[in-house]
Protein backbone atom coordinates (compact mmCIF):
# COMPACT_ATOMS: atom_id res chain seq x y z
CA UNK A 1 0.00 0.00 0.00
CA UNK A 2 1.01 3.64 -0.78
CA UNK A 3 -0.61 4.70 2.72
CA UNK A 4 1.06 4.26 5.55
CA UNK A 5 -1.01 5.82 8.47
CA UNK A 6 -2.10 3.51 11.08
CA UNK A 7 -5.05 5.08 11.45
CA UNK A 8 -5.71 5.34 7.77
CA UNK A 9 -4.97 2.19 6.75
CA UNK A 10 -7.33 0.41 9.54
CA UNK A 11 -9.99 2.24 8.00
CA UNK A 12 -9.71 0.95 4.99
CA UNK A 13 -9.25 -2.68 5.44
CA UNK A 14 -12.45 -2.00 8.19
CA UNK A 15 -14.26 -1.40 4.98
CA UNK A 16 -13.35 -4.26 3.17
CA UNK A 17 -14.57 -6.39 6.70
CA UNK A 18 -17.30 -4.84 7.13
CA UNK A 19 -18.60 -5.48 3.69
CA UNK A 20 -17.05 -9.26 3.10
CA UNK A 21 -14.64 -8.19 0.75
CA UNK A 22 -11.43 -10.67 -0.08
CA UNK A 23 -8.32 -8.28 0.14
CA UNK A 24 -4.91 -9.32 -1.84
CA UNK A 25 -1.94 -7.65 -1.18
CA UNK A 26 1.10 -8.57 -3.69
CA UNK A 27 4.94 -8.81 -2.61
CA UNK A 28 3.76 -6.31 0.33
CA UNK A 29 4.63 -6.12 3.97
CA UNK A 30 1.80 -7.58 6.37
CA UNK A 31 0.09 -4.26 7.60
CA UNK A 32 -0.02 -3.51 11.02
CA UNK A 33 -3.39 -2.83 11.76
CA UNK A 34 -6.34 -5.26 13.94
CA UNK A 35 -8.15 -4.82 10.69
CA UNK A 36 -6.29 -6.95 8.26
CA UNK A 37 -4.84 -9.48 11.07
CA UNK A 38 -8.14 -10.25 12.33
CA UNK A 39 -9.98 -10.46 8.75
CA UNK A 40 -10.21 -14.20 7.69
CA UNK A 41 -10.22 -12.93 3.82
CA UNK A 42 -7.13 -10.76 4.15
CA UNK A 43 -3.68 -12.30 3.19
CA UNK A 44 -0.42 -10.82 1.58
CA UNK A 45 0.93 -12.87 -1.29
CA UNK A 46 4.77 -13.15 -1.48
CA UNK A 47 6.90 -15.65 -3.21
CA UNK A 48 9.49 -17.58 -1.59
CA UNK A 49 12.05 -15.18 -0.32
CA UNK A 50 13.99 -18.16 1.28
CA UNK A 51 14.38 -19.38 -2.25
CA UNK A 52 14.81 -15.55 -4.10
CA UNK A 53 17.76 -15.23 -1.54
CA UNK A 54 19.57 -18.46 -2.69
CA UNK A 55 18.81 -17.63 -6.49
CA UNK A 56 20.47 -14.37 -5.92
CA UNK A 57 23.80 -15.45 -3.80
CA UNK A 58 24.23 -18.28 -6.67
CA UNK A 59 24.35 -16.10 -9.21
CA UNK A 60 26.66 -13.40 -7.29
CA UNK A 61 29.17 -16.75 -6.29
CA UNK A 62 29.04 -17.94 -10.46
CA UNK A 63 29.72 -13.78 -11.52
CA UNK A 64 32.62 -14.03 -8.58
CA UNK A 65 34.00 -17.20 -9.64
CA UNK A 66 34.04 -16.63 -13.65
CA UNK A 67 35.23 -12.87 -13.25
CA UNK A 68 37.49 -12.98 -9.77
CA UNK A 69 40.65 -11.33 -10.93
CA UNK A 70 38.19 -7.68 -12.19
CA UNK A 71 36.22 -7.95 -8.96
CA UNK A 72 38.41 -8.67 -6.33
CA UNK A 73 40.27 -5.13 -6.54
CA UNK A 74 42.59 -5.79 -3.65
CA UNK A 75 43.59 -9.08 -4.52
CA UNK A 76 42.66 -10.40 -0.92
CA UNK A 77 40.30 -13.43 -1.97
CA UNK A 78 37.02 -11.67 -0.15
CA UNK A 79 34.06 -9.93 -1.62
CA UNK A 80 33.71 -6.71 0.20
CA UNK A 81 29.97 -5.73 -0.36
CA UNK A 82 27.50 -3.17 0.38
CA UNK A 83 23.98 -4.48 0.61
CA UNK A 84 20.53 -2.25 0.57
CA UNK A 85 17.74 -3.64 1.94
CA UNK A 86 14.15 -3.27 1.98
CA UNK A 87 11.81 -2.46 4.87
CA UNK A 88 14.25 -3.75 7.93
CA UNK A 89 11.27 -5.51 9.78
CA UNK A 90 9.85 -7.32 6.70
CA UNK A 91 10.80 -11.02 6.91
CA UNK A 92 11.21 -10.74 2.81
CA UNK A 93 14.41 -8.68 3.35
CA UNK A 94 14.97 -10.78 6.34
CA UNK A 95 15.37 -13.83 4.30
CA UNK A 96 16.18 -12.15 1.11
CA UNK A 97 19.49 -10.80 2.70
CA UNK A 98 20.20 -14.03 5.05
CA UNK A 99 20.30 -16.50 2.03
CA UNK A 100 21.63 -14.58 -0.40
CA UNK A 101 24.78 -14.16 1.65
CA UNK A 102 25.18 -17.59 3.35
CA UNK A 103 24.99 -19.04 -0.10
CA UNK A 104 28.03 -16.50 -1.55
CA UNK A 105 29.25 -18.10 1.46
CA UNK A 106 28.52 -21.39 1.14
CA UNK A 107 29.84 -21.74 -2.29
CA UNK A 108 33.48 -21.20 -0.85
CA UNK A 109 33.51 -17.34 -1.02
CA UNK A 110 34.71 -15.26 1.79
CA UNK A 111 32.48 -11.96 2.27
CA UNK A 112 33.31 -8.69 3.97
CA UNK A 113 30.21 -6.04 4.82
CA UNK A 114 31.29 -3.16 4.21
CA UNK A 115 27.53 -1.18 5.07
CA UNK A 116 23.97 -2.69 5.28
CA UNK A 117 21.26 -0.01 4.71
CA UNK A 118 17.20 -0.30 4.44
CA UNK A 119 15.97 1.62 1.62
CA UNK A 120 12.01 0.58 2.38
CA UNK A 121 12.48 -0.85 -1.30
CA UNK A 122 12.67 2.58 -2.72
CA UNK A 123 14.85 3.77 -5.47
CA UNK A 124 15.32 7.06 -4.47
CA UNK A 125 16.10 6.15 -1.01
CA UNK A 126 18.73 3.53 -2.27
CA UNK A 127 20.52 6.42 -4.78
CA UNK A 128 20.66 8.51 -2.09
CA UNK A 129 22.25 6.25 0.22
CA UNK A 130 24.66 4.89 -2.11
CA UNK A 131 25.68 8.14 -3.02
CA UNK A 132 26.84 8.58 1.05
CA UNK A 133 28.48 4.98 0.91
CA UNK A 134 30.39 5.84 -2.08
CA UNK A 135 32.05 8.95 -0.58
CA UNK A 136 32.82 6.72 1.97
CA UNK A 137 34.00 3.51 0.69
CA UNK A 138 35.05 4.43 -2.82
CA UNK A 139 36.70 2.11 -4.54
CA UNK A 140 36.64 -0.39 -2.03
CA UNK A 141 33.44 -1.58 -3.14
CA UNK A 142 33.62 -4.76 -4.85
CA UNK A 143 29.77 -5.34 -5.32
CA UNK A 144 26.73 -4.11 -4.57
CA UNK A 145 23.49 -6.35 -3.25
CA UNK A 146 19.82 -5.50 -3.73
CA UNK A 147 16.64 -7.23 -2.25
CA UNK A 148 15.21 -5.79 -5.33
CA UNK A 149 15.61 -4.03 -8.95
CA UNK A 150 14.28 -1.42 -8.19
CA UNK A 151 16.51 -0.14 -4.98
CA UNK A 152 20.19 -1.94 -7.42
CA UNK A 153 18.31 0.63 -10.26
CA UNK A 154 18.51 3.26 -7.62
CA UNK A 155 22.38 2.43 -6.44
CA UNK A 156 23.58 2.56 -10.27
CA UNK A 157 22.18 6.22 -10.59
CA UNK A 158 23.95 7.14 -7.83
CA UNK A 159 26.95 5.69 -9.17
CA UNK A 160 26.55 7.00 -12.82
CA UNK A 161 26.96 10.46 -10.83
CA UNK A 162 30.25 9.63 -9.92
CA UNK A 163 31.07 8.28 -13.60
CA UNK A 164 31.02 4.68 -12.67
CA UNK A 165 28.26 1.93 -14.65
CA UNK A 166 28.26 3.88 -17.60
CA UNK A 167 30.21 1.33 -19.81
CA UNK A 168 33.59 1.33 -19.03
CA UNK A 169 34.19 -2.29 -16.82
CA UNK A 170 37.36 -0.67 -15.30
CA UNK A 171 35.06 1.89 -13.81
CA UNK A 172 32.48 -0.46 -12.96
CA UNK A 173 30.90 -1.71 -9.72
CA UNK A 174 28.47 -4.84 -9.80
CA UNK A 175 25.58 -4.53 -8.82
CA UNK A 176 22.92 -7.28 -8.10
CA UNK A 177 19.10 -6.88 -8.04
CA UNK A 178 15.85 -9.26 -7.67
CA UNK A 179 12.96 -9.53 -9.54
CA UNK A 180 14.11 -9.47 -12.84
CA UNK A 181 11.86 -6.03 -14.16
CA UNK A 182 12.78 -5.28 -17.57
CA UNK A 183 14.33 -1.95 -16.87
CA UNK A 184 16.90 -4.04 -15.04
CA UNK A 185 17.09 -6.04 -17.51
CA UNK A 186 17.94 -3.42 -20.09
CA UNK A 187 20.42 -1.88 -18.07
CA UNK A 188 22.35 -5.79 -17.67
CA UNK A 189 21.88 -5.14 -21.78
CA UNK A 190 24.52 -1.90 -22.04
CA UNK A 191 26.48 -3.41 -19.32
CA UNK A 192 25.38 -0.90 -16.39
CA UNK A 193 23.84 -3.55 -14.47
CA UNK A 194 25.48 -6.83 -13.55
CA UNK A 195 22.50 -9.27 -12.81
CA UNK A 196 19.48 -9.66 -11.53
CA UNK A 197 16.90 -13.08 -10.97
CA UNK A 198 14.00 -13.18 -12.95
CA UNK A 199 10.76 -14.48 -10.91
CA UNK A 200 7.74 -15.28 -13.69
CA UNK A 201 4.93 -12.36 -12.99
CA UNK A 202 2.45 -14.89 -14.52
CA UNK A 203 2.94 -17.38 -12.09
CA UNK A 204 1.79 -14.93 -9.40
CA UNK A 205 -0.40 -13.45 -11.15
CA UNK A 206 -1.98 -17.11 -11.49
CA UNK A 207 -1.90 -17.29 -7.88
CA UNK A 208 -3.80 -14.10 -7.07
CA UNK A 209 -6.53 -14.92 -9.60
CA UNK A 210 -6.76 -18.64 -7.81
CA UNK A 211 -6.73 -17.07 -3.54
CA UNK A 212 -9.21 -14.84 -4.68
CA UNK A 213 -11.66 -17.42 -6.25
CA UNK A 214 -11.11 -19.44 -3.40
CA UNK A 215 -11.59 -16.69 -1.09
CA UNK A 216 -14.91 -14.78 -3.19
CA UNK A 217 -16.46 -18.95 -3.03
CA UNK A 218 -15.49 -18.83 0.69
CA UNK A 219 -13.20 -21.57 0.45
CA UNK A 220 -10.00 -21.73 1.94
CA UNK A 221 -7.12 -19.48 0.18
CA UNK A 222 -4.45 -22.09 -0.64
CA UNK A 223 -7.61 -24.81 -1.58
CA UNK A 224 -6.28 -27.04 -4.73
CA UNK A 225 -3.05 -25.18 -5.44
CA UNK A 226 0.43 -26.18 -3.83
CA UNK A 227 1.28 -22.45 -1.94
CA UNK A 228 1.81 -22.70 1.33
CA UNK A 229 -0.18 -21.02 4.14
CA UNK A 230 2.32 -18.73 6.64
CA UNK A 231 -0.19 -17.14 9.13
CA UNK A 232 -1.42 -13.99 6.97
CA UNK A 233 1.53 -15.09 4.22
CA UNK A 234 0.77 -16.93 0.77
CA UNK A 235 4.13 -17.80 0.21
CA UNK A 236 4.21 -18.85 -3.63
CA UNK A 237 6.98 -21.41 -4.66
CA UNK A 238 9.28 -20.21 -7.44
CA UNK A 239 11.23 -21.09 -10.34
CA UNK A 240 14.22 -18.41 -10.11
CA UNK A 241 16.00 -17.64 -13.43
CA UNK A 242 19.08 -16.04 -13.34
CA UNK A 243 19.63 -12.94 -15.61
CA UNK A 244 23.15 -11.64 -16.55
Amino acid sequence: MVEKRKDVVEEIFSKFKIKNIPVILIAADIPETDAFSTYNKAFVLISDAVGSGIAQGKLIADIWKNNKTTMDKNNDGTLQYIIIKGKETSPYTIERSRYSISTINNSGIKTQELASVPAEWDKEEAKNMVSSLFLKYGNKIESIISNNDAMAIGAIEALQKYGYNMGDKLKTIPVFGLDGIDEAKDLIKKGYMTGTVFQDPVTIANAAYTVGINLFSDKISTKDTNLKLNGKEIIIPMVYEPIY
